[in-house]
């Protein structure tokens, strides 16, 4: 006697199902990212401590000159405030904790991880936006960040919230070049850069705002070929 399997059918997921999926996927993915920045800034200090020297001064000031950081909203603070896009934080509850209770363009309620690192490493306290008002000449010697909320390594990932992607960045970084060195000359200017510390926080936007959000990346690549796409791009940005 033959036996016949019953087959069940099998039902397609709905849009709606798909796009809670990708949206939970994408919310774990940019947990997991924010996590680990802030576990490599942890792990960055501790391998950068010094002991403290005969005058109390930190050798590691010493060594490093200034703090340069590139990236996306987990280290702006506040190079969004003058442009036309979404992506900002220079209103409340932004800045509630910070210094003065002031929303300066931080998306965060107080410090954020480029604050902390010049900090702890004895350089200054707040680490300023590139764009900001009226930098001091102080301040473009020690360091500043060129990082834009919304901003990623894919150019696609930025022109929806018309943020500055990587490559943008890296373009500010040439013009802060060419301001250093006509403010102080070319060897102060070499010095300064060839004595900073480089910090780059990206990446969660090209997956959360970009692959699970727009059907164009996804039709493209799948998505261990797009990480590997990423990690190229990142390779490519810290070569330049």
């Amino acid at each position: 006697m033959l036996h016949h399997e019953r087959t069940i059918p099998l039902i397609a997921d709905t849009p709606t199902e798909l796009l809670v999926r990708s949206q939970a996927m994408a919310s774990l993915y940019r947990g997991v990212l924010a996590g680990l920045a802030l576990l490599f800034m942890n792990l960055l200090l501790i391998l950068m401590a010094r002991p403290p020297s005969a005058d109390g001064a930190s050798t590691a000031k010493s060594k490093i000159s200034a703090v340069f950081v590139f990236g996306d909203s987990i280290v702006d603070p506040g190079n969004n405030n003058h442009r036309l896009t979404e992506a900002k934080a220079d209103f409340p509850p932004y800045g509630q904790d910070f210094p003065g209770g002031k929303a300066t363009g931080r998306f965060s309620n107080g410090k954020v991880p480029g604050d902390m690192l010049a900090s702890r490493l004895g350089i200054k306290e707040l680490l300023p936006p590139y764009l900001g008002d009226d930098l001091p000449i102080s301040e473009l010697l020690t360091g500043v960040v060129f990082a834009s909320g919304g901003g990623g390594y894919d150019p696609f990932t930025s022109i929806p919230v018309n943020a500055r992607s990587s490559t943008e960045q890296l373009g500010l970084f040439l013009k802060y070049k060419e301001r250093l060195k006509a403010s102080v000359g070319e060897d102060e200017m070499t010095r300064v850069i060839s004595e900073g510390i480089y910090f780059t926080v990206m990446g969660a936007n090209d997956l959360v705002n970009n692959y699970f959000t727009f059907p164009l990346r996804p039709h493209q690549y799948n998505l261990p070929s797009y990480v590997k796409f990423l990690v190229s791009s990142a390779v490519n940005f810290t070569m330049n």
